[in-house]
C-alpha cells in the first residue's frame, strides 16, 4: 500500500482518507467476497476470537455495492455498534443520501436499509466484535 504509512513504536496503520480505495482495491484481489444479497459483496478484512469460542464475526471489511443494490431487510447492528465510510459513489438509506467521506455511525440495536442506485464503496467497523 503505497498510501499506508507504518509510523511510532505501536505499528499503527495511518491511512489518508484518498488510500482507502486503493485499500479496498487490495482487499478485492486478496480476500474471498461474501455475498449476503444480490449485488451486495462484503470482503472481510479482520475477524473476531470470541472467548466462548463461538463463530467468528466480522469486524473490519469493506463493502460493495452494485449499482441498484440495497439490504433487502433491515441491516441490524445487536451486537455491536457500525461505524461506516463512504469510499465511493453515493450510498443511502432512511438517514439520506451519503456522498464519498461521509462517516456514519449507528449504535447498537440500530438498523437500516443501506443501498446505492449508482454504485458505492463503504468501509464498516464493528467495535464490539
Amino acid at each position: 500500500m503505497t498510501d499506508t504509512v507504518m509510523t511510532g513504536t505501536g505499528g499503527f496503520q495511518i491511512t489518508p482518507f484518498g488510500g482507502l480505495m486503493s485499500r479496498f482495491e487490495e482487499a478485492r484481489k486478496a480476500v474471498e467476497a461474501v455475498a449476503p444479497h444480490p449485488g451486495i459483496k462484503i470482503y472481510p478484512l479482520l475477524h473476531s476470537s470470541p472467548p466462548d469460542g463461538s463463530r467468528p464475526r466480522v469486524r473490519e471489511a469493506f463493502v460493495e455495492f452494485a449499482p441498484g443494490s440495497r439490504y433487502p431487510v433491515p441491516d441490524r447492528h445487536d451486537d455491536s455498534p457500525e461505524i461506516l465510510v463512504v469510499v465511493d459513489g453515493l450510498m443511502d438509506d432512511k438517514n439520506g443520501t451519503h456522498p464519498p467521506g461521509t462517516l456514519i455511525y449507528g449504535p447498537r440495536g440500530s438498523s437500516h436499509h443501506p443501498g446505492t442506485s449508482g454504485g458505492c464503496i463503504v468501509y464498516a467497523f464493528f467495535p464490539d466484535r
